[in-house]
């Protein structure tokens, strides 16, 4: 009866040391997953990432429209057809342009400043016809921008508080330029072609 115990005791003292090396190799191979495996910040950039491209093709189809005075008719049916007579106003006499699909205000109402008019259109090539007509437009007071996303206007104000910084502090020949929406900084050279800071 004894050795029938001791060979019992021997088989489950073999499969005890059997399961540890089992739980040690898991273990191991555990810590090599979660080493080779992206952290969840490197997984929260690459959909950060995606986010961004989404939303800037969605508003690759958007022109924002600034310096437009607000009607003050009281419905909005007509506030928006008065709208859409200052902008036809506007580009008429820079050539043809599409109508847009959809047009209203954005923000709240101020007293003393028009809220910029959005405009929405049915492609980005309609938008960018807007864009271009910056370049012709002989009237400087009303300006066509693109409608850009949280990120693009933060770090476009982070360069205007940079130049700001830097001018306060004695450098005065730096200028803001904007480069495909991109606010960056340059240096006025006389004589050169002017040098990209940032």
């Amino acid at each position: 009866m004894s050795q029938i115990i001791d060979s019992k005791l021997v088989l489950v003292n073999n499969r005890m040391s059997e399961i540890e090396n089992n739980m040690h190799r898991l273990q191991t191979e555990i810590n090599e997953i979660r080493k080779s495996a992206p952290n969840n910040e490197a997984t929260n950039n690459i959909d950060d990432v995606a986010r961004e491209i989404c939303d800037r093709n969605e508003r690759s189809k958007n022109v924002i429209l600034y310096n437009i005075p607000e009607s003050v008719a009281n419905s909005v049916e007509v506030k928006v057809m008065d709208d859409l007579k200052q902008v036809v106003s506007i580009v008429e006499p820079l050539g043809k342009f599409p109508k847009p699909k959809k047009i209203f205000r954005l923000g709240i109402p101020k007293p003393n400043a028009p809220r910029p008019l959005k405009m929405v259109f049915e492609d980005c090539e309609e938008a960018q016809l807007y864009l271009r007509s910056n370049k012709t437009n002989p009237n400087k007071k009303f300006h066509f921008r693109a409608d850009l996303t949280r990120l693009q206007r933060a770090k476009n104000y982070a360069v205007i508080e940079e130049i700001n910084l830097r001018k306060s502090r004695g450098e005065s020949d730096l200028r803001l330029i904007y480069n495909n929406n991109v606010a960056q900084i340059t240096r006025a050279n006389k004589g050169r072609r002017s040098q990209h800071l940032n």
